[in-house]
């Protein structure tokens, strides 16, 4: 934390997962690992951004790595969300894609025989419970059955009163793009769709409108009472995680148009770039007013 005299800055890190948090080879070396958990024990607030759910996190990484990134981020934030599916996943107010916009999307999946997923989220007590259904067999939980169609994938989950929140795929540029330009016609959603680079191949995740990642920031931050963000991304795929930063960082390993928007730049993922920044951080806000 940062003082102003007897007064001190409370700073939000929003982290983007793959290319900042993980590195080339989506791994954080043990290292990085004891730093960023020290970090968050000592209490800086940080939180992992990104357009995955916990589901292909899980299947991106081995299920000990997963908890050991859980327990990075238990810090003075435990009981928060981090910001999935864009900030579509949440424990108390999901954003829902309405019932005509989930069909149209439904429908291109299914007239181009494109794989994906549904992701949606089930009431439980005081917070909701994350579900996934696929039309193709995958290594991630999944419901519904193997060779079924995203339209009876939504039909399963409409009738069971689920909360349908985001779709998601991967493939390539010319697979995917009728999602694409569906999701574009589509007043009531947003979307994600890029070039996904830890399988060479092109994702795409589309949402609700009423959510961002953003939208998310602000939410965490006014939750926390924190007095700014600190974005550390490598890509522009969510113009809104910037937009909500009072600083913004760009990896070593970023791509121009995330370079030309931040306001710094530090090392790459693989030269340990974002534990060396927080240190950094951390050693200069604790020392400012202390002298």
């Amino acid at each position: 934390m940062a003082q102003r005299g007897n007064y001190e800055m409370k700073t939000l890190y929003v982290v983007e997962l793959c290319g900042a948090f993980l590195d080339s080879k989506g791994m954080v070396s043990n290292y990085d690992l004891d730093i960023l958990e020290r970090l968050s024990k000592n209490g800086m607030d940080i939180v992992i951004a990104t357009d995955r759910s916990w589901f292909e996190f899980g299947d991106m990484l081995k299920p000990e790595f997963v908890r050991i990134i859980k327990r990075v981020l238990i810090g003075t934030h435990s009981g928060f969300d981090n910001i999935l599916l864009n900030g579509a996943w949440t424990r108390k107010s999901p954003k829902c894609i309405s019932l005509t916009s989930q069909y149209a999307i439904a429908e291109v999946y299914d007239t181009n025989d494109i794989k994906g997923e549904i992701q949606g989220i089930k009431s439980w007590c005081a917070s909701y419970s994350p579900l996934c259904f696929s039309n193709h067999h995958n290594d991630f939980v999944t419901w519904g059955e193997e060779g079924g169609t995203i339209n009876q994938c939504l039909n399963q989950m409409n009738q069971e009163h689920l909360h349908i929140i985001a779709f998601t795929a991967k493939g390539t540029y010319e697979e995917l793009l009728p999602l694409k330009k569906k999701a574009i016609q589509l007043k009531d959603v947003r979307f994600t769709f890029y070039e996904d680079k830890s399988n060479n191949n092109y994702r795409i995740c589309i949402f609700s409108k009423k959510t961002s990642q953003g939208i998310a920031i602000s939410k965490i931050k006014d939750e926390l009472s924190c007095d700014r963000v600190v974005c550390i991304s490598d890509k522009m795929y969510d113009l809104s995680m910037f937009e909500a930063a009072d600083v913004r960082v760009a990896m070593g390993n970023a791509d121009e148009d995330t370079k030309a928007a931040a306001d710094i730049i530090i090392d790459s993922n693989d030269k340990s770039g974002l534990v060396k920044f927080l240190l950094e951080e951390y050693i200069k806000n604790k020392c400012i007013g202390k002298e």
